[in-house]
């Protein structure tokens, strides 16, 4: 690699926001937020500006609207900028991408992101300084910060757990003391410095599954005909009903589309994610490519990679490198987010901070198990009022943005990311339908998207694993709900339920 091409790997299409001025450690673009904040955007991150009167909006990434699929970033600001505040977070629901942008109104300036937190805002905040970045690891660097010394943070942070979960953080914290992260459906408020929720804020009322997924259909072809007017696309394509619904949506433009699947080494041709695709593909006319991501990986790229982030994946380098050796010119669309509104977690009944830290295996950690109990108190009037189950918010704040979009910041290095689903009206029109309709084991209201979109792809399943299987025979027989139950308890989360079973034989034995 040549020096100029190292150099543009580091911290690729990352930003900083500061109130000083730092020694870069990227190649940058500078724009000057207001008299005091400084913005250094790496070169290859898309930044658009939009100013008039009083107020300065600063896209960083990327924004795409569903109903007007031509326009571009310039476009869908110049209509945000006509908006005060308040009716500019109402206004951005519609809109799908992986973005953040700041806002400056009157000389007060706000910070808010894509409905997924994909584009990442990590803030420190100390003594009237203000540092925001894209990456924790970035401003740790940039303000020479430690790695916390607080016993309970770094008990995750040196545990399997912290592997287990790709490196990815727990609720708003970081490894690194007064540095937090920006959680999806809060605003950030540099006046003050607080992090403010703004969502939920309405009730999401009832409709039938199937008047529903005709709208969300609308809106799911909207944006991805959107993005692939933009950029070339690539699609992975699985057996599973969330990356189908979006082969479906692309087919008045499947010229577009590079549809594939990265045949890595857990998989076989026999393996349902190879084998459903490759039958289905041929009978709409498309191909369906099986995309080898091993090969040998350039020192200089992998040195880089883990200078970025000392705790990125190393499972995840060699596709990851792949994708920059012979896909960097693409945009790729990672078909995750929309498992929000699905029941993935179960009942919400008696729910406590340390069973929501149990879900995930994580009761252990006693600041997670405070956090979520403070989290559980602020949200749960919140969910009734909008008629939300408090598990798919708790999916989409925690699972969703620290685990499930932590990889997208590795990835930078290679290829820009954009999830369709990334849109909040849309997940919030998809939780209009009945949850009986869009949870396993028949997923009724996908079905329904599918067959408003492409019907004749409905002609191969959608991926089974033993677990659903039993669901559905359990469901014909009429003992679904003890049969979700076991599910959920010893398939869906095995050490909590090994875990319980030990503390209660314990305290049994104790008082026998």
């Amino acid at each position: 690699m040549t020096v100029y091409e190292i150099e543009r790997l580091k911290f690729r299409r990352q930003y900083v926001l500061t109130s000083f001025s730092v020694d870069c450690p990227f190649l940058y673009n500078e724009y000057a937020v207001n008299e005091k904040l400084h913005l250094y955007t790496h070169i290859d991150l898309v930044v658009t500006v939009k100013e008039e009167d009083t107020r300065k909006l600063i896209l960083l990434g990327d924004i795409f609207d569903y109903d007007n699929s031509g326009f571009g970033n310039q476009e869908i600001l110049n209509d945000l900028i006509k908006w005060d505040f308040k009716n500019l977070l109402t206004i951005i629901a519609r809109y799908c991408g992986r973005f953040v942008l700041i806002c400056c109104y009157n000389g007060k300036i706000t910070v808010v992101h894509d409905a997924a937190a994909s584009r990442k805002v990590y803030y420190y905040i100390h003594n009237g300084e203000v540092c925001l970045a894209s990456q924790s690891h970035l401003v740790a660097k940039i303000l020479d910060l430690p790695r916390t010394q607080n016993k309970e943070r770094l008990k995750y942070y040196e545990s399997p757990d912290f592997l287990r979960l790709t490196g990815s953080d727990i609720c708003n914290y970081t490894m690194y003391d007064n540095l937090y992260q920006l959680l999806p459906n809060h605003y950030l408020d540099l006046s003050d410095s607080n992090a403010i929720r703004y969502w939920p804020d309405q009730v999401i009322e009832p409709r039938p599954y199937d008047e529903v997924a005709a709208q969300c259909a609308v809106m799911i072809r909207g944006y991805m005909d959107s993005i692939s007017r933009r950029y070339p696309v690539m699609l992975p394509v699985t057996a599973g009903k969330d990356s189908r619904i979006l082969l479906c949506s692309t087919k008045p433009f499947t010229s577009r589309i590079y549809y594939y699947l990265n045949f890595e080494k857990k998989l076989n041709r026999g393996s349902q994610d190879v084998s459903i695709p490759q039958k289905l593909f041929p009978s709409l006319n498309l191909t369906h490519h099986l995309v080898n991501p091993y090969c040998d990986i350039d020192p200089d790229f992998k040195k880089i990679y883990f200078e970025n982030d000392p705790y990125a994946s190393a499972e995840y380098l060699p596709i990851i490198y792949n994708y920059y050796l012979n896909f960097s010119n693409k945009v790729n669309l990672p078909g995750i987010f929309i498992n929000i509104i699905e029941d993935v977690f179960g009942s919400s009944n008696s729910l406590t901070g340390e069973k929501l830290a149990s879900i995930l295996h994580l009761d252990s950690y006693e600041y997670a198990v405070n956090y979520y109990s403070k989290w559980l108190n602020e949200c749960s009037d919140a969910c009734k009022k909008s008629n939300l189950n408090i598990l798919n918010l708790y999916y989409w704040e925690e699972r969703n943005a620290n685990w499930a979009t932590h990889l997208q910041i590795d990835k930078d290095i290679a290829q820009e990311d954009i999830i369709p689903y990334n849109s909040r009206l849309l997940i919030q029109t998809m939780l209009r339908a009945d949850v009986t309709t869009r949870q396993k084991p028949y997923f009724l209201f996908h079905r329904e998207i599918i067959r408003n979109l492409w019907p004749e792809a409905l002609q191969q399943p959608f991926s089974m694993p033993v677990s659903r299987k039993m669901l559905r025979f359990t469901q014909t027989l009429g003992l679904m709900k003890p049969a979700k139950a076991l599910y959920y308890s010893f398939l869906f989360q095995p050490l909590r339920t090994i875990n319980y079973y030990r503390r209660h034989r314990t305290s049994s034995a104790e008082t026998s």
